[in-house]
């Protein structure tokens, strides 16, 4: 699909269509993409309403701060400019954090450059730590507050509030 330009709108204007004809269906879609830029990454952002963008706490994935708001082609400012005018950021979530210093470090400068970009949440900043119990969840098929573990337990005291959040950002308390 990515190397077929000419198709790019079709694609778009597909995955629109659906929703569309299938919105009365749910109450939010989530369309989780890889972070590469390419066709799925800008059709879901010119589709959606709302941009929640996870980040894992490493070196490559800050550096690409950048490019998410301003690549010249499927940037979040670019699109919100010129094609999806309703398009809002959430904010940057970080995720699998661990309690390390080379992750601590990155939290912290991501804090320090980014501030106004990650999601505010008590005295700081939402985050999502690494558990075992989301894989376990995954790999059960169930919401990770069904699973019945103590650790699903308390990574969902952990998680609850972060969703909790972000729904009110979006209006779907």
């Amino acid at each position: 699909m990515e190397k077929q330009a000419a198709e790019h709108n079709k694609f778009a204007t597909n995955l629109y269509t659906f929703l569309a004809d299938i919105s009365d269906r749910f109450d939010v879609c989530v369309i989780d993409t890889n972070p590469n830029p390419d066709i799925r990454q800008l059709a879901s952002l010119v589709v959606g309403d709302f941009v929640l963008s996870p980040l894992q706490l490493n070196q490559e994935a800050i550096d690409g701060i950048g490019d998410l708001l301003n690549h010249d082609n499927i940037g979040i400012r670019k699109i919100k400019a010129t094609i999806n005018k309703k398009l809002e950021l959430i904010g940057i979530l970080p995720n699998i954090v661990e309690p390390t210093p080379f992750q601590r470090e990155n939290l912290r400068d991501l804090s320090a450059a980014f501030a106004k970009l990650l999601i505010p949440l008590g005295a700081g900043f939402a985050a999502i730590k690494k558990t075992t119990a989301i894989p376990e969840a995954q790999a059960a098929g169930l919401p990770v507050w069904k699973l019945g573990k103590s650790s699903a337990r308390e990574a969902w005291a952990h998680i609850r509030p972060v969703f909790s959040k972000i729904a009110t950002q979006m209006g779907v308390e």
